[in-house]
């Protein structure tokens, strides 16, 4: 659970009006990273694991576990503008969108300055981070950095916070760094209960909230993690900290320090990591007992049901991990009762997964599946824009580790028609996710998928007030099962329209029945099957008789390891290794065992996504699918305008390297085609568009490309534009598709993706299908002109004919029989429907 402590520190009169501290020289946030082992060595020197002996707390008095609020959340205390008292307030309901717009407001008004217009951008971020745009947060942070720096001349409570973020987004080695760093930073600094004279407020309160930030951000990251001893360690020193901070609210200083809901929330969620922590340390199962429960009580104080469903949760993992079998499935129901009761979907499938592992160990299959199967219903429901939290890793498990438990039992049963559907739902909710907050194309069915955003909204809203302290303070509204119902009915009624449109809102999977029947004699749809750690690759085999199961000689790792030596020799630019390491990979994947003759259709998953399969050693086309349902995907009609749009080596103003050799190609595809292709400076957007007007039967692009790990919406092509290179997203083109049925991607790293979640890919490729493509051809990595005019040549002479299977299969002949290197008749990909 990554911490909620988000806003007012002591934010005061006293705060917004004290002077700034003299300059302290501090660079900004840079890129973090991971911890060195010499910052890893001050860390454990600063603060060393907890063990069997070290000294507990005293459990908070009565008193402290009583939260005093004033419960319509104006306790902020920044009495500047009607904007942040209202987003302040919005986000204390849950309504983070309204929050975000007020806030927003608020940033552009005249007292937007120093302090508060750091806290503003602060409060920005944490809200992102709140409704899954962790990612945005952090740029939002590049700028608060500046301001606090402006401020008080360091940047610790920016760091902290993009730490927090990073949590969230699933990089746990990174948001350790950011919180560590922060740690080292304030070592030794105490926050102090009594004065001789009046305090510097700028720096208590900033070094405070840096403070609680980075400590809290620690325990809760090892806690969650299982890595107990640490966790323990930060809980301990963290709840030191929060004694003192409510001594000092109880003192004669009280007025400077108002107990916010973010103080409760905060010394709750750390007592419920100090609880956790000291069973899996102790290996005592009611060691942590009395401080879990101060936790539920000092959250129940505040009404926020999500901490008392959070605290029964890291109680139940806890357990877990320490063997506690009998007080685990106790804990278990508890958390999962509390979840359930308050709706709180996002709880319910870990809690699920951690009772199906356990029965998966024991061995009873059928108890293991009853949960899992509860976990990906739960998922379901939280995928997507329905999602409150879109953290990729909650307590030390992503959601693929659903799809790949349930895995093991369909094969264990022999049952592969469950097992294809569950890879299947696994895919499409990645996608879903992905998808989430992305645009849709304009068009016929824009108004009703914009009619299932608002749904969605208004779900989402209702479960981020759950999940927050101003819970009890939400008015009535329509019923969430109400609001699914009618979501439910709209997604059936665009599904019978526009499948395409229905599976980036929704979740389904196609029967195997029905895919069977549409492959041909000599195809296979190829599904790899994700798996436990250190189990061999295998390789369901769909065929239209049946299926059957071909497990392989290695695992992932023997896999990451043969592709990494085949790129190697890529990189070197040595054929011959090239050869023996492409060999190497295709005896690994067992081929010849396919008994595939025409066409394989390959859904990949994790570092299969990154087989060179023109390299390897096979006589049929390879077609690359986003989902096994591909197959069955009625076609979008695409309107008859030119045959061919041709795009060639665009006038970039110097910014990026021109292309000749592209133009050239270019020009020699046209030809084909009997057109012109767009070159240099009237390779524009504008000009694109225009020549593909309802849709072409090919679009090939010769141009500069670029793909994004982080965001694979922001992969892109690059066109002429006015100043420099015009930047043309995956994103753009899902929300105004280039419509054409054959797309062509010459350009360098346009087929790099990247595994979301485990089990889907996203780049330029996809975005191209959602437009109406059929097929897409794209290059893994560069290579030089001559080959890649080569290659396209022989392509195009047989893809006019409309066989792109069997032309992209004759132009890798025809490169290899040539002297090519496999490094150039292997760089290109065959996705979709050949």
């Amino acid at each position: 659970m990554v911490t909620r402590m988000r806003a007012a520190f002591f934010v005061s009169v006293i705060l917004a009006l004290a002077a700034p501290s003299a300059w302290a020289a501090s660079d900004l946030l840079g890129p973090g990273g991971a911890l060195s082992e010499a910052e890893r060595q001050a860390l454990l020197d600063l603060r060393a694991p907890a063990s069997a002996a070290t000294s507990l707390p005293a459990v908070p008095s009565q008193a402290d576990l009583s939260a005093r609020l004033n419960a319509t959340g104006e306790y902020l205390g920044l009495p500047f503008t009607r904007e942040v008292k209202e987003g302040y307030q919005a986000a204390f309901r849950g309504e983070f969108e309204r929050a975000l717009a007020l806030i927003d407001e608020a940033s552009r008004s005249f007292f937007a300055k120093g302090i508060l217009g750091f806290r503003l951008q602060g409060l920005r971020a944490d809200l992102l981070s709140r409704i899954g745009r962790a990612a945005d947060a952090e740029q939002v942070l590049e700028g608060a950095a500046a301001k606090e720096r402006d401020y008080w001349g360091q940047t610790l409570l920016s760091l902290a916070m993009r730490g927090e973020a990073r949590a969230r987004l699933g990089d746990d080695a990174t948001a350790e760094g950011d919180l560590a760093r922060v740690a080292l930073r304030q070592k030794g600094w105490w926050l102090p209960t009594s004065f001789s004279s009046y305090p510097n407020m700028s720096d208590l309160v900033l070094n405070t909230e840096a403070k609680f930030r980075a400590n809290l951000g620690l325990a809760s990251l090892y806690t969650r993690s299982g890595r107990y001893p640490l966790g323990l360690a930060w809980a301990i020193e963290t709840e030191r900290h929060f004694a003192s901070l409510f001594a000092l609210a109880q003192s004669e200083y009280a007025a400077y320090v108002p107990l916010v809901p973010e103080f409760y929330i905060g010394r709750a969620e750390n007592l419920a990591y100090l609880g956790a922590s000291a069973i899996g340390v102790l290996r005592d199962a009611k060691a942590g007992d009395q401080y879990l429960a101060a936790a539920d009580r000092l959250f129940a104080s505040v009404g926020y049901g999500f901490g008392r469903a959070v605290g029964a949760a890291l109680k139940a993992k806890a357990l877990d991990d320490s063997g506690f079998a009998d007080a685990f499935e106790t804990a278990a129901t508890d958390a999962i009762t509390l979840a359930v009761d308050s709706n709180l979907s996002d709880l319910v499938w870990p809690l699920e997964l951690l009772r199906g592992q356990r029965a998966f160990r024991a061995g009873r299959m059928a108890e293991a599946r009853a949960s899992l199967r509860r976990a990906q219903d739960a998922l379901d429901l939280v995928s997507g824009s329905l999602a409150s939290d879109r953290a990729k890793l909650r307590f030390g498990f992503g959601k693929e580790t659903v799809t790949a438990l349930l895995a093991e039992i369909d094969l264990d049963q022999g049952d592969f028609d469950s097992l294809f559907h569950d890879l299947e739902r696994g895919r499409a909710r990645a996608f879903v996710d992905l998808m989430a907050t992305q645009t849709v194309k304009a068009g016929a069915d824009s108004e009703a998928v914009q009619a299932v955003r608002d749904l969605d909204r208004a779900i989402r809203t209702q479960r981020l007030g759950r999940a927050t302290a101003g819970a009890a303070l939400m008015g009535a509204g329509p019923g969430e099962g109400d609001l699914i119902r009618r979501r439910t009915e709209r997604i059936d009624d665009l599904r019978r329209r526009n499948p395409d449109l229905a599976e980036v809102l929704a979740i389904a999977a196609p029967e195997l029945g029905a895919l069977r029947s549409n492959l041909g004699p000599g195809d296979a749809l190829v599904y790899p099957v994700p798996g436990l750690p250190d189990r061999p690759l295998r390789l369901l085999l769909v065929g239209r008789e049946g299926s059957r199961l071909l497990t392989l000689g290695i695992d992932g790792s023997g896999l990451k390891k043969r592709i990494g030596d085949f790129m190697d020799a890529v990189a070197a630019g040595a054929a011959d290794r090239q050869k023996a390491s492409a060999a190497a990979l295709s005896d690994a994947l067992q081929l010849g065992q396919w008994r595939v003759t025409r066409t394989a259709y390959l859904v990949p998953t994790g570092d299969v996504h990154f087989v060179p399969w023109g390299a390897l050693t096979l006589s049929h086309a390879v077609a690359v699918l986003p989902t096994a349902g591909w197959l069955i995907r009625p076609p979008q009609e695409i309107g008859t305008g030119a045959r061919a749009v041709v795009v060639g080596d665009p006038d970039f103003r110097g910014a990026l390297a021109a292309l000749p050799g592209a133009r050239a190609e270019a020009r020699a595809v046209a030809a084909l085609y009997g057109g012109e292709p767009l070159l240099g400076a009237a390779a524009t957007e504008e000009a694109l568009r225009a020549a593909l007007g309802g849709g072409v039967d090919l679009l090939h692009l010769a141009t500069h490309g670029r793909f994004e790990a982080a965001d694979p919406l922001r992969s892109a092509v690059f066109l002429s534009g006015p100043a420099g290179p015009a930047v043309l997203t995956a994103a753009r083109i899902f929300e105004a598709p280039l419509p054409a049925r054959l797309v062509v991607l010459s350009a360098c790293e346009t087929g790099a993706g990247t595994a979301v979640a485990g089990d889907d890919f996203l780049g330029l490729v996809r975005s191209f299908f959602l437009g109406g493509a059929r097929t897409v051809v794209n290059s893994l990595w560069p290579i030089d002109d001559i080959a890649t005019q080569a290659f396209m040549e022989h392509f195009h002479k047989m893809a006019r004919h409309g066989r792109p299977g069997q032309a992209w299969l004759a132009a890798r002949d025809a490169l290899r029989q040539a002297g090519f290197p496999p490094s150039a008749y292997g760089a290109f990909v065959l996705s979709g429907l050949p």
